[in-house]
């Protein structure tokens, strides 16, 4: 056995030809791909500024807080829901009215927390609450 020259390196190509796919054709069209905007991403994964989603009613966007949460919040404790949804008057009225009347006034509290529940309702900022 003899041993064969090593060969000689030959100088890489940088370009590659365009990959093609089986059964095309180099007369085929390539259709014309152009990078996505920020429009694009917008559709796709949701405004920037609107991160839970947009009211399909309204079309504001969607608070962090959830009607579920605010709701239930209020019905267990006089004025939490509405302060936990930023209204800080509101909860604190609420939770001093229910206080000075010896719990007759969570009845305010209670039906604010059903309409919340059944009707949905907004945080400080006016943007409508999660479903």
């Amino acid at each position: 056995m003899t041993e064969q020259p090593p060969r000689p390196h030959r100088a890489r190509r940088t370009e590659q030809p365009p990959a093609r796919a089986a059964g095309r054709s180099d007369d085929a069209e390539q259709p014309d791909t152009q990078p996505l905007t920020i429009s694009d991403y917008a559709q796709i994964f949701g405004a920037p500024g609107a991160p839970h989603g947009y009211d399909p009613e309204t079309g504001k966007a969607y608070s962090g807080r959830g009607n579920l949460a605010v709701g239930v919040l209020n019905l267990i404790l006089p004025g939490a829901g509405r302060l936990y949804a930023g209204h800080y008057m509101i909860g604190l009225l609420q939770l001093v009215l229910a206080l000075v009347t010896c719990g007759l006034g969570h009845a305010w509290s209670l039906i604010d927390g059903i309409v919340i529940l059944v009707n949905g309702g907004t945080d400080a900022s006016g943007r409508p609450l999660r479903p």
